[in-house]
């Protein structure tokens, strides 16, 4: 195993390229919010196990998380998938069902505290993101050689899970379980309420 080491980016284009519920490699995932609480959930949940086969990934290089007005979110993912867009890595479809009230205030945060974008004047619209062949020829040639199988298949266990539950489960199970993330929160109790 060579020493490389991953970054919080380089786990962000893996999650992106990693089989889904259809058993396909670069299954779209749709929204920020989504993809952001799946890479919260891998930090807490996933990555002892993704670990102990090597340290490709140090835990210092995972993405941080804060509280925020919607549960745990983190300025380095939106950062990131920002960069990867710009560079070609990752493409970004727009869907045309109506955007999650949730998706639409992660929107307004990234534009709000982030100058690598300047699209304020846009609406909110549902975001597909998946990698491009570029992104795709990255992963494989620059990330994937370097995981075991167990780890392959840790980020493909998540990435269908994720994918598989509606929004609103997976904020509820972010709730429940994190508790401390949702300090913030100004739809804990929508969310929290069944």
């Amino acid at each position: 195993m060579s020493g490389i080491k991953l970054k919080s980016g380089d786990l962000l284009l893996l999650l992106l390229y990693s089989k889904g519920v259809k058993d396909a490699t670069n299954e779209p995932i749709i929204g920020r919010t989504r993809l952001t609480k799946t890479l919260f959930v891998f930090n807490k949940e996933f990555y002892k196990d993704f670990a102990k086969d090597n340290t490709l990934i140090p835990p210092d290089s995972l993405p941080e998380f804060f509280a925020w007005k919607f549960g745990p979110m983190s300025k380095e993912i939106l950062e990131d998938l920002e960069f990867f867009i710009k560079i070609n890595f990752v493409q970004v479809k727009e869907i045309t069902n109506s955007l999650a009230y949730e998706e639409a205030q992660e929107y307004s945060y990234l534009i709000e505290n982030s100058s690598l974008t300047n699209e304020s004047e846009k609406e909110y619209v549902e975001e597909m993101y998946f990698l491009t062949d570029i992104g795709v020829k990255y992963v494989e040639s620059e990330i994937v050689p370097h995981l075991s199988e167990n780890q392959q298949t840790i980020i493909e266990e998540l990435k269908r899970r994720f994918n598989n539950a509606s929004l609103k489960q997976i904020l509820q199970y972010v709730y429940e379980k994190y508790p401390d993330y949702i300090e913030k929160s100004i739809i804990k109790e929508s969310v929290l309420k069944n």
